[in-house]
């Protein structure tokens, strides 16, 4: 019961931060290509069960960018092959993992600035 509670806390606070057109299907297709090609790996790979450290260091940094981008706990899990709570999890790790951030930040402004 608590666990509920602080995703629900989770998912409020997120929600105060999130811009006012979130990404689009395609939008996070485009993130997710672009942080599979950083890896070296495929989308389809991203979003498997795939265990492997790089693979795991993929799908934080996938999740940290959506997350920054505005999209839910329950909409990043989607589009990764993930349930919600683990999302919350990934992120809290990424958050705290300065190459994660680093990382993030740089495919980021990739993005934005047309590439990827």
């Amino acid at each position: 019961m608590a666990m509920k509670a602080v995703l629900r806390a989770h998912e409020a606070n997120i929600a105060m931060h999130r811009p006012v057109n979130p990404l689009t299907d395609e939008q996070v297709d485009r993130v997710l290509t672009a942080v599979a090609q950083r890896y070296s790996m495929t989308p389809a790979e991203l979003t498997n069960g795939c265990r492997y450290d790089h693979a795991v260091k993929a799908r934080r940094v996938a999740a940290l960018i959506l997350s920054q981008r505005g999209l839910s706990t329950v909409r990043i899990g989607k589009a990764l092959g993930r349930d919600h709570s683990t999302i919350v999890n990934v992120l809290q790790k990424a958050r705290v993992n300065p190459q994660d951030t680093q990382t993030a930040q740089e495919l980021m402004t990739q993005l934005a600035s047309g590439g990827g």
